[in-house]
């Protein structure tokens, strides 16, 4: 999410619902692990473990939503965990950055990379409540949901399917006037409506798109040479 154009998520995957004709969610009662990255805390100048979890929690809670069936529960630098909040200086491109925060969509790290909630410097420049909002944007991405309204340029190069009409004030909004809104740390309810009704779709396909429940892959962490270091947890039989 950038502050003048709320964009970079994972590249351009992030709009809607649905890439590839195929609509990712979590799978039904999942939980979702997540912890603060401890090599990236290191680069930060304040307490980002403390200022995080409380973010974080402020930003979840508005996510708690009957029909959704889902938990993030917060976890120790030494619990298994699906994601990690981390903190960098700069995005892919190397240069400083106007990016806020950076997330991901439901599925397995692509080659057994961890998933993570990327904060950048931009992001401790915002009002509490601004902060608050980013992050449940980001989260709304890790649920599964893309802008709202998607991008033209976007759309034609990564169709998704409409849950719902376009909401100006949705917290998925690719414009920035999430933070015009009196109602900012808040989720508006057409974005309740959209996630429920997405976590309540209950065929195994959309208007011809493929559901795929997505179930959450478990990190074990490990300390190694001196810096904290992650490894998937063994396959079970049956994993993909």
């Amino acid at each position: 999410m950038r502050r003048e154009h709320l964009v970079s998520i994972e590249g351009v995957f992030d709009a809607r619902i649905g890439i590839d004709r195929k609509i990712y969610r979590w799978a039904p009662g999942s939980k979702i692990p997540w912890r603060i990255d401890p090599v990236g805390a290191r680069h930060f100048s304040g307490d980002f473990e403390d200022c995080m979890v409380r973010l974080m929690n402020d930003a979840l809670e508005q996510w708690q939503l009957p029909g959704l069936g889902l938990e993030y529960p917060h976890v120790s630098e030494q619990g298994p965990f699906t994601f990690q909040v981390t903190y960098r200086h700069n995005d892919q491109s190397q240069e400083p950055t106007t990016t806020l925060a950076t997330a991901f969509f439901p599925g397995k790290p692509a080659a057994r990379r961890i998933l993570e909630l990327v904060i950048y410097p931009a992001f401790f420049q915002l009002k509490e409540s601004e902060k608050i909002t980013t992050l449940i944007h980001e989260i709304g991405h890790t649920l599964g949901m893309r802008h709202d309204p998607i991008p033209p340029s976007e759309l034609e190069s990564y169709p998704c399917i409409q849950l719902e009409p376009p909401q100006t004030h949705s917290v998925m909004h690719f414009e920035p006037t999430l933070y015009l809104s009196e109602r900012s740390g808040f989720i508006h309810k057409c974005d309740v409506s959209a996630a429920v009704r997405l976590y309540g779709l209950q065929d195994t396909s959309l208007h011809g798109w493929t559901l795929v429940d997505v179930e959450p892959q478990q990190i074990i962490p490990k300390k190694a040479r001196g810096r904290a270091e992650s490894q998937f947890a063994k396959k079970r039989p049956g994993d993909a």
